[in-house]
């Protein structure tokens, strides 16, 4: 439960950031500058948000990219396995018949 408690704790100081970042900041620009720093806000916000969607499209392919790499091995293998598997349920079948059923008569 630690690790939860700290996860928490990160969300939350995450969320008061973003607060202070999307709410506080641009109010007090406005509020000192004027129409300059509405404008000003603006432009960084658009700016902001487009280098944000060009990092997540970014990140979203890589680790796409990093799963197919870490799961194709797994699936390779079970695979592999589950073939072995047949073939030896196979032949663990075929030893256990008796004799006479594996003799062809003349």
């Amino acid at each position: 439960m630690p690790i939860l408690q700290g996860l928490a704790d990160i969300a939350a100081i995450i969320l008061i950031l973003e607060l202070l970042v999307i709410l506080v900041m641009p109010a007090f620009l406005i509020a000192f500058f004027g129409r300059k720093g509405m404008n000003w806000t603006l432009v960084k916000f658009a700016w902001a948000t487009t280098q944000l969607h060009t990092l997540l499209g970014t990140a979203d392919k890589s680790v796409r990219r990093a799963e197919d790499v870490a799961v194709a091995p797994i699936i390779a293998v079970a695979a592999f396995s589950a073939g072995v598997r047949t073939v030896l349920r196979s032949l663990r079948r075929r030893a256990n018949q008796p004799l006479s059923r594996l003799r062809r008569s003349p």
